[in-house]
């Protein structure tokens, strides 16, 4: 009877989640599932860890880093969910059980159909609670912290290169960035953050933010979430995977204890050069130098195989493309002008090996491609001819 009560509990999908070792709609949905499946207990506190989670990843975590973070939580929560749910539905069959000692079989049946299955009246409950857990810890978490040492508000100047966000129609002066020094205490309604590196961006419920970083700083600890319009958000969130390239000064405005960008500048940290015209992050790597989608043919330098650490031929990386299993050497090249990028070689099955013919110190003259990948731009070599000295 036992186990004819554990049916009913669960539903038509019983055998199938009694084999499963993993549950893709739990990895997909989180919390929303346990409360899909009347775990309230368990939907509660995950709703809660992952809330705070999904807060402080966004706050602290960078490009894959926020990904691999993601990934790692909710593959978690889709291995372990199996277990739980085997666990919720045992021991739920077993307290009716015991509670009703002398109740009959059809009665039985009626009180684990009810309190079993499924309910989604509690995925939007489950919801909403998300949504309000958001806007709770998102206020003590992300509270603004005021930074340093007073700014002065004579920066101010008429310069027409200055973009200038919906909010506001002042201008910085173009002196202030040419200093490396930070300058960086809220002292009025209107401020100068100079010197800051761009570590994060969220947005919710129609609100927009960036969170800054002294350049120099690597405590994360003391990032500033400040807000912005839509426009301002669109551009800097580029910023995000190039703060050791990129810095930026914004003038805020505050307001209670809210902190919002009115207008902002962008500049190289290696030359101090303005950058103006950033569209979207092709155009950011292009003023930066940097390679952008598309495809390249150059002479170059094999300088290293990074599969080969420690001077011994390393195993490539494997995987499978479009139904083709395919092994992946990685290189190190470096152009005429001296810099240095990798090059990742793919070998699909059925293709020939030349992975051999690689040899470091030599030149060779190179067809690669550039794409924009799921972790960033994606360097493939696509054909190699040695260059005879």
């Amino acid at each position: 009877m036992e186990e004819k009560l554990y049916q009913i509990f669960v539903g038509k999908k019983y055998q199938k989640l009694k084999k499963k070792v993993f549950s893709f709609p739990a990895f997909f949905f989180g919390a929303l599932y346990f409360a899909y499946r009347k775990m309230i207990v368990k939907a509660f506190i995950l709703s809660v860890i992952l809330t705070l989670l999904d807060i402080l990843t966004i706050k602290y975590a960078t490009g894959g880093m926020l990904i691999l973070t993601y990934l790692c939580i909710h593959i978690s929560i889709g291995l372990y969910f199996p277990l739980w749910y085997r666990s919720f539905y045992t021991k739920s069959v077993k307290k009716i059980i015991e509670k009703n000692p002398n109740a009959s079989d059809e009665d039985l049946t009626r009180i684990a159909l009810n309190q079993g299955g499924t309910n989604v009246v509690l995925v939007i409950l489950f919801f909403v609670l998300s949504i309000l857990l958001s806007i709770l810890f998102n206020s003590h978490i992300n509270k603004p912290e005021l930074p340093g040492t007073p700014i002065m508000d004579d920066y101010l100047s008429s310069d027409p290169h200055y973009v200038e966000s919906s909010n506001d129609k002042n201008y910085l002066n173009n002196a202030s960035n040419n200093s490396n020094e930070t300058n960086n205490e809220l002292t009025g309604e209107a401020n100068i953050l100079t010197n800051q590196k761009v570590t994060g961006y969220a947005s919710s419920m129609g609100e927009y933010f960036i969170y800054l970083l002294d350049f120099n700083s690597s405590d994360y600890s003391n990032t500033l979430r400040v807000g912005c319009d839509e426009s301002t958000h669109a551009t800097l969130s580029i910023l995000k995977d190039y703060d050791e390239d990129v810095k930026v000064e914004v003038r805020v405005k505050r307001d209670e204890n809210n902190i919002s960008i009115t207008s902002y500048r962008i500049f190289n940290a290696h030359t101090n050069d303005e950058i103006k015209d950033i569209t979207d992050e092709d155009s950011l790597r292009t003023k930066l130098g940097l390679k952008v989608s598309g495809d390249y043919e150059e002479t170059l330098i094999l300088k290293a195989n990074l599969n080969n650490a420690f001077g011994t031929p390393g195993a490539p990386s494997v995987g499978v493309e479009n139904g083709n299993g395919y092994v992946e050497y990685t290189y190190s090249f470096e152009d005429e002008n001296g810099n240095v990028f990798p090059l990742d070689y793919r070998i699909y099955n059925g293709t020939e090996n030349k992975s051999e013919e690689l040899i470091e110190g030599n030149k060779y003259k190179i067809k690669y491609t550039v794409e924009k990948g799921t972790f960033g731009y994606e360097f493939n070599l696509t054909s190699f001819e040695l260059i005879e000295e």
